[in-house]
């Protein structure tokens, strides 16, 4: 019978049956991956059952090795050409046991449960190699990985997508025991050990997560009314300003998305997300109408066209979608100015699209837009490619909201109590209220060009503490009023900000003249690549302005009073590393985009299938005419090394003649004896020592009660 064992010469530790297989199953089920988990198992526990094996050597194991770090390269090249991403982190690293098989397969079916430690380590590879050609002996620590395959399982199961649940404790306890249990043997005392040890640990384990738990929630506020719960990815229902804050804003010079114009012209701004309440703290945040949440007031938008041309959508299929309504075939317009746009995205993105979105040519899983024009999506693979026709007869942000009560007037029209007072002085000082909404916003651009700079230093919040120190040395105290807020000291004293701060006072000052107005971010088309002649919207290129209501063409109409100097101030990273950089993005991204195509798609697959078939059929053939059967009655394929016949003596030895060197042969080492001893004799040791040690047939009592008397002999010899 087979019996499953570490077999290494040295007889360590028996490994138990059917663990293994249990920790793999274990793995897969824990990274989303049961069917791979399940025939992983059946195939590192078929010892059981297939009585082939293979005599596998140090080449042999290299090439296992060398096949799991090929698998993780390409992997690895996969992931990044998609996007790297904390999810994309954690699905590569979960997937580390299967990286590993390769290597975990030359254990369970050779003739070796160990393998050398340097079949990990290139250097140390080619160390033994040149102090085998030197004639050495080195010392090959070797390692039992079967052990080590059943930790990672359990390691990298953790970071699979169903760690969180509930039973992932419990899996991992009952192997952990039951692999202990099988180390502690049959003694009780050592099981009754273990089991204290294992109700403490789980008793601390308990203790320790239900601590953390608490910690957490009393730090993320959850409980107490906090927002913790809402994802810090999805900014679309709350925009963070820097209005308030003190320092320098930095900005990434990384691309996030790519236009490439395809007829008329491109648009200046793109939006983003919009909002249309503003709190003290410095927030917009986005507010839909009614008692519905922010989350039911995302709609999903509608494939235009598809039934007119008689069309089902298939998963990869590109199609037509838009934010309001259109007319059958109007969906793809020649006559309206359209670009291509290109960039990573993630569940819940944003997409930066013109304010007069027509429609939206676009492959993606999901496609969403709220009552304030924010359109976000779950894209189908890490980049996404669309085209974009703009500046048709829809605005994407839909009509302003009407006034909830009588007299409360509309959301869009709401000021901050804490600011109104010098928001309307400022009214009141540039008579904006009887001039139409045209004239109101040339004098506001006006206005902010001729008093206003801009900086990327924030220093309000600085002036706005020295000049309470100051009142209280002079023993002045009041109360806090709305001139001492950061946008009052903004437009009344610094008059100097970003373009949070410009976009911020005017779609307040337009409310405070009596527009509806809303704040909006995004991004400014402005940097042209001189060779592609893409568009190229980095991190230093996003923007935040105003869109008012013209109630006259019923369309919002964009407001940007920020001094055009910004352009020049936010340049970013410049010179050849950003160069490359960009051209390493673009090529990843386009990659990507060739990969995911469906013309392209099964070309990829069927390649992928060739060489990897391929692969498979020649390692099969190297197998199988390697193979070696052992039956029940079959004398072992590995035979345990004898222990040393010269070992009782070796403390004798190594007084006479000194410890042997690393690397010396043993045969070597006992040749230091001659000077003292006859030549003959300590060859005739050293003969019968590698014969008993090293000849499979049965020890020889007589040989060994001849080697006894010599090595006397030699002691008596040497004194």
């Amino acid at each position: 019978m087979v019996q499953v064992v570490d077999k290494s010469a040295e007889g360590n530790v028996v490994f138990p049956r059917l663990l293994l297989g249990a920790a793999v199953i274990f793995w897969g089920w824990m990274v989303d991956l049961p069917v791979v988990g399940l025939i992983l198992a059946f195939v590192l526990e078929g010892p059981l059952w297939i009585k082939w094996r293979w005599d596998f050597g140090e080449t042999a194991y290299v090439r296992a090795w060398s096949i799991s770090v090929v698998a993780m390269l390409l992997t690895a090249f996969v992931l990044w050409m998609n996007g790297i991403e904390p999810e994309t982190v954690r699905s590569f690293v979960s997937w580390l046991p299967l990286f590993l098989v390769s290597v975990q397969w030359t254990q369970v079916y050779g003739t070796e449960s160990t393998l050398p430690l340097h079949t990990f380590s290139y250097f140390s590879r080619k160390k033994v190699a040149l102090e085998r050609e030197l004639g050495m002996d080195p010392e090959v620590p070797k390692i039992a990985f079967t052990p080590v395959y059943f930790i990672a399982c359990l390691v990298f199961a953790s970071a699979g997508k169903n760690a969180y649940d509930g039973l992932f404790f419990v899996g991992l306890l009952v192997l952990t025991v039951w692999s202990l249990w099988s180390m502690a043997g049959k003694t009780s005392r050592y099981r009754r050990g273990l089991l204290v040890g294992l109700l403490v640990m789980l008793s601390l384990a308990i203790a320790t997560q239900w601590g953390l738990l608490r910690a957490h929630q009393l730090l993320m506020g959850r409980g107490a009314g906090g927002e913790s719960s809402i994802s810090h990815r999805a900014q679309w229902h709350r925009s963070n300003t820097n209005i308030g804050q003190v320092g320098q804003i930095k900005l990434s010079s990384e691309i996030f998305w790519r236009l490439q114009k395809e007829a008329g012209v491109v648009p200046d701004v793109l939006m983003t997300a919009s909002y249309n309440r503003y709190f003290p703290s410095g927030h917009w945040r986005y507010e839909p109408p009614g008692s519905i949440t922010q989350e039911l007031d995302f709609k999903g938008l509608a494939a235009v066209g598809r039934t007119d041309r008689g069309e089902n959508a298939a998963e990869d299929q590109k199609l037509y979608r838009t934010t309001g309504e259109m007319a059958i075939g109007q969906e793809n317009r020649e006559d309206l100015p359209r670009f291509r746009i290109v960039g990573a995205a993630e569940t819940d993105s944003l997409v930066p699209l013109p304010g007069a979105l027509h429609s939206f040519f676009v492959n993606v899983q999901e496609l969403e837009s709220n009552s304030v024009g924010t359109v976000r999506m779950t894209p189908r693979h890490g980049v996404v490619e669309g085209i974009v026709r703009w500046d048709g007869d829809i605005d994407r942000d839909g009509e302003p909201f009407e006034e909830e009560e009588p007299g409360a007037g509309s959301i869009d029209q709401l000021l901050p109590p804490q600011e109104r007072e010098v928001l309307e002085q400022i009214v009141e000082q540039l008579q904006l209220r009887s001039m139409p909404l045209e004239d109101k916003v040339a004098t506001l651009k006006l206005w902010f060009y001729r008093h206003f700079r801009y900086s990327t230093y924030l220093t309000i919040q600085n002036q706005l503490r020295d000049k309470w120190k100051r009142e209280e040395q002079n023993q002045r105290f009041r109360t806090m009023s709305g001139r001492d807020s950061a946008l009052a000291q903004f437009l009344l004293e610094e008059k100097s900000g970003h373009c949070e701060y410009f976009a911020t006072a005017t779609t307040l000052l337009l409310r405070a003249a009596g527009e509806k107005a809303r704040y909006v971010v995004g991004f400014s088309v402005q940097e042209k690549h001189p060779k592609t002649g893409e568009y190229l919207l980095r991190g230093t290129h996003a923007h935040a302005w105003c869109r008012v209501w013209n109630e006259r063409n019923r369309r919002w109409v964009n407001v940007d009073t920020t001094p055009p100097s910004w352009v020049g101030v936010e340049l970013g990273q410049t010179g050849w590393r950003r160069d490359f950089l960009d051209q390493l993005q673009r090529v990843r991204e386009n990659f990507t985009l060739w990969r995911t195509q469906p013309e392209n798609q099964a070309w990829v697959i069927s390649v992928m299938v060739g060489l990897g078939s391929g692969l498979l059929l020649w390692i099969g053939w190297r197998l199988w005419r390697t193979r070696a059967r052992i039956g029940a009655s079959a004398e072992p394929l590995l035979r345990p090394l004898r222990s040393n016949p010269l070992g009782e003596w070796e403390k004798d030895l190594i007084q006479k003649i000194g410890q042997r060197p690393r690397g010396m042969a043993y045969a070597a080492w006992l040749r230091r004896l001659e000077p003292e001893v006859e030549a003959g004799l300590v060859s005739e040791m050293i003969s019968l020592h590698n014969r008993l040690r090293y000849d499979p047939a049965p020890i020889d009592e007589g040989r060994v009660k001849q080697l006894q008397q010599i090595v006397r002999e030699v002691l008596q010899r040497s004194v």
